[in-house]
This record gives structure tokens, C-alpha cells and sequence, in this order.
């Protein structure tokens, strides 16, 4: 039995956007940093959620993944997500579950 999932909020801002470009779909590149005080690796289930200020959300589930060493101590993992085009985002939300202590250090998020 696993303890609840724990958010980490990243980043949280307000946005004051003057338009709103909700057409068709985006690919977003987004750069995890894992923090040099995180165990070695982990067994954590990561999971990313980001948005603008017009409710455009973005969701990506279980980043993670042992075989191909994702999340390890002092690394960077680069991901491709796509979703709904938005503006400018407001707000990133890492979702950890499982008790492994993964501590996540930088979040970079670019969009194309």
C-alpha cells in the first residue's frame, strides 16, 4: 500500500496574457533536473502537469522509468510532451508517489 501522492509545486505565478492561442496541438520539451541531495535512483512514480492562464493544461504520467535510469542523482532527463497550444505558462506541478525521497532540483519547459 502507497501513501497518497505528494505534490511539489514548482512554480506558480500569475499571468497577465493578452491572448489565447488554444489551436490544435503543441509539443512542449521539458527538462527535469533531479537534485544532487536525491537518493541514487528512485522508484518514485513522477508525473508533470502545466498550464497557462485560459485553464490549457498539460499532463504527462509516469515520467519515470528504471530501465532507461530516469531521475538518478545529480541528472537531467529530457522529455518530449505534447498537448493543447497555450500562452505563456502559470503553473507547474510535479507529482511524486512512493516513499523513495526523489527531490527534483530544476524544471525547464520549452515549447515548438
Amino acid at each position: 500500500m502507497f501513501p497518497a501522492t505528494i505534490v511539489v509545486i514548482v512554480k506558480e505565478m500569475s499571468c497577465d496574457c493578452d491572448y489565447h492561442l488554444n489551436v490544435g496541438s503543441c509539443y512542449y520539451t521539458v527538462v527535469i533536473t533531479t537534485s544532487c541531495s536525491s537518493p541514487r535512483y528512485t522508484r518514485d512514480h513522477i508525473s508533470i502537469a502545466f498550464g497557462d492562464a485560459y485553464g490549457n493544461q498539460i499532463y504527462a504520467q509516469r515520467l519515470d522509468d528504471p530501465s532507461r535510469r530516469t531521475f538518478e542523482r545529480c541528472s537531467s532527463d529530457s522529455f518530449q510532451i505534447s498537448g493543447p497550444c497555450g500562452y505563456q505558462i502559470c503553473s507547474v506541478y510535479l507529482y511524486r508517489s512512493r516513499p523513495n525521497d526523489w527531490k527534483p532540483d530544476t524544471v525547464r519547459i520549452s515549447g515548438y
